[in-house]
């Protein structure tokens, strides 16, 4: 059952919607998100360990439900707004800015935590930490994984050796387009071009 706080399971984002909007529901999902990692990790250590083992850990879900809404926002063409968020909420005062300005996932982690981390003056979520977690949900995306296995995914492939794959253009084995663990998240939105990871690690772009 969903809590209260959580972010919606279903895509907020329009095609149609404006930027205005866009950003707004951006902001609403990330702040149920950031709440509901916080409640998480307060919650978490109280289980006992066999509920534990039962329960999505608290940096999982907190990966998983960010990679999901930040797909959401590139599927519908909207990945745009994530540089002016942080434009808006940072500015010039994160020393990584000018590193992630292409980068759709490190550009929303970092507008999700930076006003939290600007207010209590307690990094949330670390340069590092960032970089680690933003390429890894990118190799997921280029590999088309679906939100509900994204953290097995990053176990298997290993988020240490993730950005190196990324840089060489690495594919995972067993990853082709059209099976069926694997998701085309851009026939929702067709405009948007397609990139399928195929035998061989080829990166192939269809129109």
């Amino acid at each position: 059952m969903r809590r209260l706080e959580d972010p919606s399971e279903q895509n907020v984002f329009k095609r149609s919607n404006p930027a205005p909007v866009v950003k707004r529901l951006f902001l609403r999902e990330a702040a149920l998100i950031r709440r509901g990692w916080l409640s998480r990790i307060w919650a978490y250590p109280k289980l006992s360990s066999a509920e534990q083992l039962t329960t999505e850990a608290p940096e999982d879900w907190m990966l998983r439900t960010t990679y999901r809404l930040v797909r959401w926002l590139i599927r519908c063409g909207h990945q745009e707004i994530l540089s002016d968020l942080v434009d808006d909420e940072v500015g010039t005062r994160h020393g990584s800015r000018n590193d992630v300005s292409d980068q759709p996932f490190k550009l929303a982690l970092l507008a999700m935590f930076w006003w939290s981390e600007s207010l209590s003056n307690e990094t949330v979520i670390d340069r590092r930490r960032r970089a680690e977690f933003g390429d890894a949900m990118e190799y997921a995306r280029r590999h088309r994984v679906p939100s509900k296995h994204l953290c097995g995914f990053i176990k298997q492939a290993g988020i240490k050796r993730i950005a190196h794959k990324l840089k060489v253009g690495h594919c995972e084995p067993g990853f082709r387009l059209g099976e069926p663990h694997v998701t085309d998240e851009h026939r929702v939105c067709p405009a948007v071009p397609q990139i399928a990871f195929q035998r061989g690690c080829d990166v192939v772009a269809k129109p």
